[in-house]
């Protein structure tokens, strides 16, 4: 027996097998690769029990190891064990919980869809357990049914459709969710019941979750098959239109990471509901800011600037233009657009968006920016749009501490 197998049979018997495992994994990825081998070979080989040693696993301090790094030798470790399916879902379920609020949380979540896939039993199994446990197994159902999917597409699509009419609402929420996570082909005739299973249930939920997950598995389905796009787009705005806060945050993800796929129709509703976000959602916020960005980058960029303009002046006591800190870099980037909108706003004459091109130039920190007006902006006829601007107070208040630019402008 090797040395290796020697130590963590000596480790487990002594309950120290976490502790060993950890020092272990420390070392370079040719024995860390080494360490999950015997690790798969020991389980398989009925040696030792490695999820039962990895359910002890804590993520607190002075513990000894580091739970994220440790954790991941299970993730390299599971998708090939030979196990019984409901002490694999306690460990995955008590390590996801141990992780807390970590953004990594629910990566453990993809082996163990590797490891149901492994085995057809396994998914029909874990839905027994799911359906008989559900206050403590509810999470695993959509990984569990991505995992059949892999095995048998039309039943386990099947059992997410069912399990949408669940009386249980964390299951409904899940099963919404797993619909737009299925590897469908573009041609798959399964995407029909999938869209037809999204629209009932949009017409009759109102829990604001599970209308997230919908707006994002509907357009899952839209990039599978483009010719859904109407029936998407109605799914989409019907579920913003009941929704709230987690609604709007699923539709500015949509936003700010699939901008380029996103027709025009799809992103003009997008838009209208986006300007409900309230100023202290600034997750949601963030990925609008991503979204707008690209807006701006556009040949012509006034849906962004009129997005922009929108929002501000809609929430002036609670916004400042700073909230949006990628869109700042690139007004300023962008010399004409920044021109542009330092006309515009100062001819606005709004608070918010005055000192939002102030935020623009101080952040910048670049003495040497030369600041024009924009002349698509004036109406030339009127002499009083002219003598407006260039008498206006707040321009000169705006760049008094700028006196190069504000000459510039002037």
């Amino acid at each position: 027996m090797n040395h290796l197998r020697t130590d963590l049979i000596a480790a487990f018997r002594e309950g120290n097998f976490l502790q060993v495992v950890y020092d272990k994994s420390l070392r370079e990825e040719e024995h860390r690769n080494v360490l999950v081998d015997e690790l798969v070979s020991m389980q398989n080989d009925g040696l030792i029990d490695v999820i039962a040693g990895f359910r002890d696993l804590e993520n607190k301090p002075g513990v000894g190891y580091d739970f994220f790094l440790t954790r991941h030798i299970l993730e390299a470790v599971l998708p090939r064990l030979n196990a019984p399916i409901r002490p694999v879902m306690d460990c995955v379920i008590q390590l996801v919980k141990e992780a807390g609020q970590n953004m990594v949380a629910g990566y453990l979540f993809a082996p163990y869809i590797d490891f149901c896939a492994a085995e057809p039993s396994r998914p029909k199994d874990s839905l027994k357990q799911i359906e008989a446990s559900i206050d403590q197994l509810a999470d695993l159902l959509s990984p569990t049914i991505i995992a059949g999917t892999r095995i048998d597409t039309e039943h386990y699509l099947n059992e997410a459709i069912r399990f949408t009419g669940h009386e249980n609402i964390d299951i409904r929420k899940r099963a919404i969710f797993s619909l737009g996570k299925i590897q469908f082909s573009q041609d798959s005739v399964f995407i029909e019941p999938a869209l037809a299973c999204l629209e009932l249930s949009v017409s009759k939920e109102t829990n604001d979750q599970l209308l997230g997950n919908l707006i994002i598995s509907a357009f899952s389905l839209y990039r599978h098959d483009k010719s859904k796009l109407a029936r998407v787009i109605d799914l989409i705005v019907c579920a913003l239109s009941k929704g709230g806060d987690y609604a709007l945050h699923a539709a500015s993800e949509l936003f700010g990471f699939n901008f380029n796929e996103l027709p025009d129709v799809l992103l003009d509703a997008l838009l209208d509901h986006l300007r409900r976000v309230r100023p202290q959602h600034k997750g949601t916020l963030d990925n609008i800011d991503y979204g707008l960005v690209k807006l701006l980058k556009q040949i012509n960029p006034m849906k962004g600037i009129e997005f922009l303009e929108t929002y501000l002046l809609s929430n002036p006591a609670d916004t400042a233009l700073d909230i949006f800190d990628s869109v700042i870099i690139e007004i300023y980037k962008n010399n004409n657009l920044l021109n542009k909108l330092l006309t515009r706003w100062f001819l606005r004459g709004d608070r918010v968006l005055c000192e939002g091109i102030q935020t623009v130039v101080n952040k910048a920190n670049d003495s040497n920016i030369v600041l024009e007006i924009d002349q698509s902006e004036l109406v030339s006829s009127d002499l009083k749009h002219i003598l407006y601007i260039a008498r206006k107070p707040s321009v000169i208040c705006s760049l008094s501490l700028l006196p190069l630019q504000a000459s510039s402008f002037l």
